[in-house]
């Protein structure tokens, strides 16, 4: 969910085929990825998802130090490990918010927001943006829309009437 909220991800490849390798110890193994993500740039890293403890217990992130320097570029550019570590409650609070607003389809709330955020030098706050577009909480979710594309960049986690933000690919 945090990954497909980010504007620099394009796609999200799940149930991967496993890649082999040889282990730090020197046997051969399998190593089914939780997932793929491929960004706008063309890379494309292979990613594990594990409990923190669990990833420790495992020395997870030598064993997938070594598998990324065996891993065929046909599958992957890189590896990375996610833990709850890596995850912030502002950080996903903010990918909830993004994909319950791309539930609604854009409206005329877009549009307005979309002429406020063009017009900005500088930034100003979620609150003032939906202020001037008149919009409320669709307003707001146009927002949440446009932060979910890169058109408006939040300059911190926790996407508020109170954070502010900056026009980005606009």
């Amino acid at each position: 969910m945090i990954l497909l909220a980010r504007p620099d991800v394009v796609r999200l490849e799940e149930q991967l085929k496993p890649v082999e390798f040889i282990d730090l110890s020197g046997v051969s193994r399998r190593h089914w990825f939780d997932f793929r993500v491929t960004f706008s740039d063309g890379c494309r890293i292979a990613v594990a998802v594990k409990h923190s403890r669990k990833a420790a217990e495992l020395r997870l992130s030598d064993e997938l130090q070594n598998m990324a320097s065996q891993l065929s570029r046909s599958f992957a550019d890189g590896v990375a490990l996610m833990t709850e570590r890596d995850v912030g409650r502002d950080v996903l609070h903010d990918a909830r918010l993004i994909h319950a607003a791309r539930r609604d389809p854009p409206n005329e709330a877009d549009a307005r927001v979309r002429e406020v955020v063009v017009s900005l030098a500088g930034s100003t706050t979620v609150a003032e943006i939906v202020r001037c577009a008149g919009g409320g909480a669709e307003a707001f979710r146009a927002i949440a829309r446009l932060v979910g594309s890169g058109d408006i960049v939040p300059n911190s986690p926790r996407l508020d009437y109170r954070t502010r933000v900056a026009r980005g690919n606009l």
